[in-house]
């Protein structure tokens, strides 16, 4: 096992180990990036992006009494996702992403943010813009952070693809230094999600 695929200038990503290396976590934003063999780097040191949707609770424990946070970590889980369900987006939620990234970066347990309300935008939806930019900008620095999780499958939800593309070139612009994660399920034709596939994110295939 041991791969992920560059398409049409982004990565495809399979469930397929190919390397990982511990890195620990710090008070500033970890830089994510992927190399030239098309594996991903975390601060400079490669990773396979082990992850979970979604994690534990952030305070809670094992049986044991480890944090769950530390638990996954030092098992080799690399990041979860985290955020609201649809509609709820606000103050409230607000806060408890706050803490969920704090207790990210303590522990090294990175966050992919995903906001369901943020990840479709069209062109005069001026609020959800400006309310996207505003979150980019209060999360880029955290050191909890690893993705920005963009819509969830777009061929399959009939999304148009100038809205997922607003949410990547938003994101992008302000955080060049977090990828930009879409999911796509390869049903229907192999063309079908091509469209929706921005340049740099890093983009994974259902099978």
């Amino acid at each position: 096992m041991g791969k992920a695929l560059l398409s049409q200038g982004f990565v495809v990503c399979y469930c397929e180990f190919f390397l990982f290396s511990e890195f620990g976590p710090g008070a500033k934003a970890a830089r994510i990036t992927i190399g030239s063999h098309n594996v991903i780097y975390v601060d400079g040191q490669p990773a396979f992006p082990v992850g979970f949707t979604k994690g534990p609770p952030p305070d809670s424990k094992t049986p044991s009494g480890t944090g769950a946070y530390e638990e996954m970590k030092t098992n080799g889980t690399v990041f979860h996702l985290a955020g609201p369900r649809p509609g709820e987006w606000g103050p409230a939620a607000q806060a408890e992403l706050d803490h969920i990234l704090v207790r990210s970066a303590q522990t090294g347990f990175l966050t992919a943010i995903s906001i369901p309300d943020l990840q479709a935008i069209g062109s005069n939806d001026t609020r959800k813009q400006e309310e996207l930019r505003r979150v980019v900008e209060r999360y880029r620095n955290n050191g909890g952070l690893a993705f920005w999780k963009a819509r969830d499958e777009p061929e399959w939800g009939k999304v148009p693809v100038p809205f997922v593309e607003r949410y990547y070139d938003i994101v992008h612009k302000l955080d060049p230094d977090h990828p930009v994660w879409l999911t796509q399920a390869p049903r229907g034709t192999e063309g079908g999600p091509r469209p929706a596939r921005p340049p740099q994110p890093l983009a994974c295939e259902r099978g």
